[in-house]
């Protein structure tokens, strides 16, 4: 499912030159599963893969809740969103990608 959400928001990511203006190649997400924090952590970039380290720790009973109700794709693209939003946010990216939800 994972995959799934990363492979549209690539497409998407790169169809709207999102990374053209960002400081970094790569967005490495991490969705931790836990305790929910509402937080996204956003890592300092590592220059020598132009790569930016992201989380997001989700809830673990709301991941079995919405597995059990068929929703857990749509749970981790609104998730990955959220946390491309605060990425956008600190680094003055377009937030585009969030016009097609």
């Amino acid at each position: 499912m994972i995959v799934a959400v990363a492979t549209e928001l690539n497409q998407r990511l790169a169809e709207c030159n999102w990374l053209d203006s960002a400081p970094f190649d790569t967005v490495s997400l991490i969705l931790r599963f836990g305790d929910a924090k509402p937080d996204t952590q956003i890592g300092a970039i590592n220059t020598s893969h132009s790569e930016l380290p992201v989380a997001r720790e989700l809830s673990m009973d709301a991941c079995i809740e919405r597995a059990r109700a068929g929703t857990l794709l749509a749970y981790f693209r609104v998730e990955t969103i959220v946390a491309l939003t605060d990425v956008s946010r600190r680094y003055n990216l377009s937030l585009d990608l969030c016009d097609h939800d």
